[in-house]
């Protein structure tokens, strides 16, 4: 899981000391260790990184390699917003 992980987040490029973008980094680890076990994929916990740290920061443009997630930077947030919505009913 570890290796796994590391070689994920060589596609989340590194911020400056302290940055949002970082922090992007800090939460996908979290939320892609918990989408192992839940058998998500990648861009589900990405999405789900990425929704928690705009929901704090609401003008992040988050960095990363969208052919290796495999989805759009600007419909990532959207996304994850419809599916938040419909997981409330």
């Amino acid at each position: 899981m570890n290796k796994i992980i590391k070689f994920e987040l060589e596609y989340i490029p590194n911020g400056s000391s302290g940055s949002i973008q970082n922090k992007l980094r800090f939460f996908y680890n979290g939320f892609r260790r918990k989408g192992m076990v839940k058998d998500m994929t990648r861009e589900d916990s990405l999405r789900d990184a990425i929704h928690y740290v705009k929901e704090r920061y609401p003008s992040f443009d988050p960095e990363f390699d969208d052919k290796f997630f495999r989805m759009n930077k600007k419909s990532a947030g959207i996304k994850q917003a419809i599916r938040s919505l419909f997981n409330r009913f």
